[in-house]
């Protein structure tokens, strides 16, 4: 059985993250690894200035609409198509096969 990963508290909000993490999990906080003043810190900081950077843009675009069908969701269309197809089970089956089709039409 592998041995669980080393954790350190999280600086900002204290629960424990993996050591190896370049943010916590939990609250989003990045992990200097460097000492203040020196050449590293400032590009580690650089990276989390672009990694938050991201993140913000990323969330918005998810808060916008991104990846979500542009019909929007089809739960009731799907619902009423798989109501339908089971009707059409027992009164005309060749017909429920364009009812089924309509459920799993991307």
């Amino acid at each position: 059985m592998a041995a669980p990963a080393k954790t350190t508290p999280c600086a900002k909000c204290g629960r424990p993250v993996a050591e190896g993490a370049k943010r916590c999990i939990y609250c989003g906080a990045f992990r200097f690894t460097s000492a203040p003043g020196t050449p590293e810190r400032e590009a580690e900081e650089k990276e989390a200035a672009e990694s938050e950077r991201k993140l913000k843009q990323q969330a918005a675009l998810y808060r916008a609409g991104m990846g979500i069908p542009k019909g929007g969701p089809k739960s009731d269309k799907n619902l009423a198509n798989i109501v339908k197809a089971i009707i059409m089970l027992f009164i005309n089956p060749f017909a429920a096969i364009k009812h089924i089709k309509a459920i799993f039409r991307p």
